[in-house]
């Protein structure tokens, strides 16, 4: 898993160190680009940090359009399969070229750990270099962390579920191309390993019989590790003013994956088409 972890790290440098250079040997904008919304333009709001500024008296700062704004914060949840757990999360968003005709980046990132003995990390990147002439986009996360597992439709009884303990590591990166105002095209890699596979806490005394054994003996899977990586190439139509807090605009994007046996250490080759629609 070391070698995986290895070659995805030293792929996400080069496909932001791509999408950069990129777009430092392209000075100047298209002029039918489209143009960002200024932030003079934008409806006005009211955040956390106005009312902290307006409890001290404080004037708002001078507008620096170009500057990088970090908010981070405690996390605290809880849900069925993780139970009450707590953590940290942090946003950053960031301008790579001119407000007026770049769009707005962001990084996301958190970890948490549950009452159930998980961790849970991840990180997504969503930047436009200058001018948008390029959009990098990524989800990558990593977890030690478990779930309940099923047989295949629905017909499988709550009580017969099996509890399954895993390390997951998920590597997404898609680099993609303006070619028309508010039209992209693109090309990534996708890589997601399941490792550590082992019965849960709560698993049943009969794992070696769980349907999950089953599919995987049927199939010739192994059983405590699966990989699936392969290429994948995307259409993104994004018209939004704004990709975080949108106020007009329409997003539509199309993914279509591949996941070839035995490239990147694939178990199995199969596709996957991901579609997303926003108004």
């Amino acid at each position: 898993m070391r070698g995986v972890w290895g070659r995805a790290l030293c792929l996400s440098v080069a496909f932001i160190v791509a999408g950069r250079g990129a777009a430092g040997a392209q000075d100047r904008p298209d002029a039918a680009a489209p143009v960002a919304p200024r932030a003079a333009e934008q409806v006005a709001t009211l955040d956390v940090g106005d009312l902290w500024r307006m409890a001290r008296h404080k004037d708002a700062p001078a507008d620096d359009a170009r500057k990088r704004f970090f908010v981070f914060s405690p996390s605290i949840g809880s849900k069925p399969s993780t139970g009450f757990n707590v953590g940290f999360s942090g946003n950053v968003v960031f301008f790579e070229g001119d407000p007026q005709t770049t769009h707005i980046s962001s990084l996301v990132g958190g970890l948490k750990v549950s009452q159930k003995g998980q961790t849970l990390a991840g990180v997504r990147l969503a930047t436009f270099t200058k001018d948008d002439r390029w959009f990098v986009q990524s989800d990558n996360r990593l977890s030690w962390t478990s779930q309940n597992t099923y047989g295949l439709g629905g017909s499988t009884p709550t009580a017969d579920a099996e509890n399954v303990k895993y390390d997951f590591f998920r590597f997404y990166e898609t680099a993609y191309r303006k070619v028309k105002p508010g039209l992209f095209v693109g090309a990534g890699l996708d890589i997601s390993d399941h490792s550590g596979v082992r019965p849960g806490t709560d698993a049943l005394p009969s794992w070696d019989e769980a349907p999950y054994q089953t599919y995987n003996q049927q199939h010739g899977f192994a059983a405590d590790r699966q990989t699936s990586s392969g290429p994948s190439v995307g259409l993104l139509f994004d018209t939004r003013d704004n990709p975080i807090n949108a106020e007009r605009g329409v997003l539509a994007s199309a993914s279509y994956r591949t996941f070839l046996a035995g490239f990147l250490g694939g178990d199995a080759t199969w596709q996957e088409l991901y579609l997303d629609v926003r108004t």
